[in-house]
């Protein structure tokens, strides 16, 4: 077998200089998609909303309905957060991104966005699936339709594009490169402020040099699959604190880590960590990651609707640990996108 790596991957806290948030205040966002990733549509109550959970609820895992239940137009993609605490969310069906103040979020309800960036004529956002943010506050986006004039790009609007609504011409925008973005499902910035892109089988690299200006570069680096389905179908991606790469593997039903220097040059690399749950329901088509302050991983399933927390000391490769905690109450709906607040 190939899986004889075992090699474990550090993890730490944050920062020293970051804090806790408030008792009582939200610290897991989750977004309900509104579709299956066979692209049907559900008709359940609570498809249409982001949910809010507090630290309390999810500490042990719960039942319960979310402290915070956002109603939204449509199905939701990604979702970030910017430095003010203002929730930035993809809407797929209607080719726009929205944002929701940090006022808005204290409280349930159908809030009216506060900025919503509509597509351009040139069809700036095509299906927009994936947000990130960076440094300096500019949000990327990962356009998957797979035909029109937006397909699978990558664009960025910068933070004066996004005080106020309406249709701006992207600030940047990355083609593809004979198939080097193709159906994008998942962006993150490493440490170093390198863009990462997950799509159909592989994760890919575009540099900070290449992110200053629009076209259709080759990524600097790519991960492929190993042949063994390690990116069979890679969904949400985040980074841990030593920059290592963490991917859910749709349809292998896996969590994958790369460490840092497997990400340094190009290649089909067999994962440092691989996750293959020992409760052989617990990963079920596996969407979204985020880790908390403590290096735990929490991943959203879309299939069971489910919320899982793997504790950092076992994500080892090879690994089958059980999570910790589920989260399974009614109002999730084939949750994906995940913002843990940190």
């Amino acid at each position: 077998m190939a899986y004889a790596i075992t090699l474990p991957l550090a993890f730490t806290a944050c920062s020293s200089n970051s804090t806790a948030p408030p008792s009582g205040s939200i610290v897991l966002w989750v977004a309900n998609s509104g579709l299956t990733k066979t692209g049907s549509a559900t008709d359940a109550a609570n498809a249409n909303s982001i949910l809010g959970y507090t630290a309390s609820q999810i500490a042990t895992g719960t039942t319960a309905a979310p402290a915070v239940k956002l109603i939204t137009n449509s199905g939701n993609g990604g979702i970030a957060l910017d430095a003010a605490g203002n929730l930035w969310v993809t809407d797929p069906p209607n080719n726009a991104i929205a944002e929701y103040t940090a006022a808005q979020l204290k409280k349930s309800g159908q809030p009216k966005p506060n900025v919503v960036i509509s597509a351009d004529a040139n069809g700036s956002l095509d299906s927009p699936e994936a947000l990130a943010m960076d440094g300096s506050g500019n949000l990327w986006v990962a356009n998957s339709a797979a035909a029109g004039s937006g397909a699978n790009t990558v664009v960025e609007f910068t933070a004066s594009q996004l005080s106020a609504s309406g249709s701006p011409k992207p600030a940047v925008r990355l083609a593809s490169n004979a198939g080097s973005i193709n159906n994008p499902q998942g962006i993150a910035f490493d440490p170093k402020g390198n863009l990462w892109v997950s799509d159909s089988g592989a994760v890919r690299e575009f540099s900070t040099t290449q992110l200053g200006a629009s076209g259709a570069p080759a990524p600097a680096v790519t991960i492929g699959d190993d042949g063994l389905g390690s990116l069979n179908g890679p969904e949400g991606i985040t980074f841990d604190a030593q920059g290592n790469l963490w991917v859910a593997v749709f349809f292998s039903n896996l969590v994958v880590g790369f460490s840092s220097s497997q990400l340094a040059v190009s290649g089909n690399p067999v994962p440092a960590v691989i996750v293959r749950s020992g409760d052989q329901s617990a990963l079920n088509n596996p969407c979204g990651l985020a880790f908390d302050a403590t290096g735990n991983l929490w991943v959203s399933n879309l299939a069971t609707s489910w919320l899982l927390k793997f504790v950092a000391k076992e994500l080892t490769s090879p690994s089958s640990p059980k999570p910790v905690v589920f989260v399974a109450s009614g109002s999730l709906v084939s949750p994906c996108a995940l913002v843990y607040v940190r």
